[in-house]
């Protein structure tokens, strides 16, 4: 289907912007390690304190930052992939209703004991007609 293309490169740059903002977080915390390791003789015990536990922080932002990314990431391809499947979902009813299948099953993911190929109808192209897929288009 078209949209999963789309869903794809929506993805992909959703994921650039959450990546570009966690490598720029990464650097402000490696240039603030690189500070205190330059300057930690120089410093009085307070201030060395107060840079340590600014370090300190600051891998926590990164750290929390990181897991809800990751959170936002998975919430993203839901919200992105929820539309696909429906659609796939609404042909599949059609097809079925319109051909008078009681049951289909997704063989695709072998989710069946056993089955006999012979005697299954392959719904597939009937699937793709109704998305409005050209055959060629789908391999």
């Amino acid at each position: 289907m078209p949209e999963t293309k789309e869903m794809q490169s929506s993805m992909e740059t959703f994921v650039a912007g959450l990546r570009e903002t966690l490598e720029t977080m990464q650097v402000e915390y490696n240039n603030k390690v690189q500070e205190f390791q330059k300057n930690l003789n120089t410093w009085s015990e307070a201030i060395s304190q107060v840079k340590q536990k600014d370090l300190v922080d600051l891998q926590g932002r990164i750290e929390e930052y990181q897991r809800a990314a990751a959170q936002d990431i998975q919430n993203k391809e839901i919200e992105l992939r929820n539309p696909i499947i429906e659609k796939a979902k609404a042909a599949i009813d059609k097809v079925a209703a319109a051909n008078g299948y009681l049951a289909v099953f997704d063989t695709s993911m072998g989710s069946l004991a056993y089955f006999d190929e012979a005697a299954l109808t392959d719904i597939a192209p009937l699937v793709r007609t109704e998305l409005g897929i050209k055959e060629e288009a789908a391999n």
